[in-house]
């Protein structure tokens, strides 16, 4: 019994270990806003919407990491999908991870 018990602190300070040299990251961009126009019209009217600010940076969200694999090597990885703010669907015809996902190792050479 004692024996088993060693064997599982040992393997928690293995994986606790690998673990540490692991790295994600969740980033993102939403570009929305509320625009009021008061006045809109010769009537005196007013409009109410939600414009993207620039339009230049479409809303998107991600993960990013990379894990140490030893002798010089690294995995790396990219999941990104984009979304429509005001109806808070997939802005790649519903694929999630749409924008780009890849997978890539790094190494010296």
């Amino acid at each position: 019994m004692r024996y088993g018990r060693s064997a599982v602190v040992a393997a928690g300070l293995f994986s606790a270990s690998a673990f540490a040299q692991s790295s994600v990251a969740l980033y993102g961009v939403m570009d929305t806003g509320i625009e009021y126009v008061s006045h809109a019209n010769a009537a005196g009217g007013h409009v109410m919407r939600m414009p993207g600010i620039t339009g230049e940076l479409p809303s998107r969200w991600g993960m990013r990491g990379s894990e140490d694999l030893g002798r010089g090597l690294q995995a790396l990885f990219v999941i990104e999908s984009g979304f429509n703010v005001r109806g808070g669907d997939s802005g790649q015809g519903g694929r999630l991870f749409g924008r780009q996902a890849w997978v890539g190792l790094e190494g010296p050479w």
